[in-house]
């Protein structure tokens, strides 16, 4: 996995997360970096579910930024300058870099509305339902949920051969999420609320898209992520660094929670209902 060290804080990005840090690196690039903020050490887990979500998204050729594991080098920002990351940041911490991309536009919250010329500047717009499939099949909570106000997609639209192409970022409410840190299991219902499938941009976009290609697409990537999904999760561990404190016993864990039958099924279940719309 890429290495770089941090050379200057450029901001800290507050959000309702991870607050992350966004740092020009020695290897020239901008990184969005994320550690804990919070006293629970097992925070960290969220940072292997990044680098894992990153090595499954790209095993199943679905567009996602490269990350890196960044270095917080002395000299590199100034305390004053965090807030949410002060009490943890320190020189030689290990963080999660997603890089920084160009000319990239969030996909916004409030956003329902996709128009035939719209869908047509769209370069890959199956990928939003292969994503729908990968949040269902990772238990992403975060991706496609409601709150006052709107929702969070965490996909950013990026100019790409003239184009506009869907980009996936911010995996870290994998496996659960906040509530299912070290304890996620296959029996835990899959629910069907705050899901990308379900979420207005979603539909806007793949109402464009005749029922049965969606079908095909859907059905397609989970029978890619059962064949690709345990091998995927083994390259990612070998790459998380031993400061993060990752336990040996999680991938085994997530590899039981990925492949089990009987969620499959569920997944299947949830991915048919929601052909028709």
């Amino acid at each position: 996995m890429h290495t770089c060290r941090t050379r200057t804080l450029i901001e800290e990005v507050p959000t309702d997360g991870h607050s992350p840090m966004k740092f020009l690196c020695d290897d020239g690039n901008l990184y969005y970096c994320k550690y804990r903020i919070r006293s629970n050490a097992i925070e960290l887990d969220f940072l292997a579910y990044e680098v894992i979500s990153h090595t499954i998204l790209r095993t199943l050729n679905l567009p996602t930024p490269d990350v890196a594991l960044v270095e917080v080098q002395a000299g590199s920002y100034r305390p004053d300058q965090l807030l949410a990351n002060r009490r943890f940041i320190k020189p030689g911490i290990i963080c999660f870099g997603s890089r920084a991309l160009s000319h990239a536009d969030l996909v916004r919250q409030t956003e329902a509305i996709c128009s035939t010329r719209a869908f047509k500047r769209l370069l890959n717009p199956t990928d939003l339902i292969r994503l729908a499939v990968f949040d269902l099949w990772t238990d992403n909570i975060d991706r496609g949920r409601a709150f006052e106000g709107g929702y969070n997609y965490n996909l950013l639209r990026v100019p790409h051969e003239g184009k506009i192409q869907f980009v996936a970022f911010d995996n870290a409410f994998t496996f659960g999420g906040e509530n299912g840190l070290r304890i996620f299991n296959p029996d835990w219902p899959l629910l069907p609320q705050n899901r990308l499938f379900n979420s207005p941009y979603y539909k806007a976009v793949v109402k464009h898209i005749t029922p049965s290609r969606r079908f095909t697409v859907a059905n397609d990537c989970l029978s890619l992520c059962y064949e690709r999904g345990k091998q995927a999760i083994y390259t990612a561990f070998a790459s998380l660094p031993p400061s993060w404190g990752t336990p040996p016993s999680l991938r085994a864990r997530m590899v039981d929670f990925l492949l089990n039958d009987q969620r499959r099924i569920a997944i299947q279940t949830l991915l048919n209902q929601s052909i028709p719309f």
